[in-house]
């Protein structure tokens, strides 16, 4: 691995655990949400905060069908912004490009 990709894989993971972790502290309230459509293959779920609907996208998930009830947590600051109860991928996927780019950087500084 040259120092560059694993600078590249460091950043990312830093990146991308910083978002995930943001997302899991600010998005604390349940709701009961529903997949009202597919874009992308990216499900749009519709959910009610107050008794107003809102919807949100959750990211590419290809187990969700149209209709398919969905346990969501949103932030009750930004009611558009939820992630799905129970879902720790992006975090795994986080801490992993993290380790393998500690691991790039300790081979290329330590051999």
């Amino acid at each position: 691995m040259t120092l560059f990709s694993a600078i590249i894989l460091l950043v990312a993971g830093a990146y991308n655990l910083y978002h995930a972790l943001r997302k899991r502290r600010s998005c604390s309230s349940p709701a009961a949400a529903r997949v009202v459509e597919i874009r992308n293959r990216v499900p749009i779920l519709e959910y009610r905060v107050s008794g107003k609907p809102t919807q949100s996208e959750v990211g590419i998930v290809k187990r969700y069908k149209v209709g398919d009830k969905v346990d969501i947590l949103y932030n009750p600051e930004k009611p558009a912004e939820c992630r799905i109860a129970g879902r720790n991928g992006v975090l795994i996927v986080s801490i992993v490009l993290l380790v393998l780019g500690v691991t790039g950087l300790a081979t290329e500084f330590l051999v």
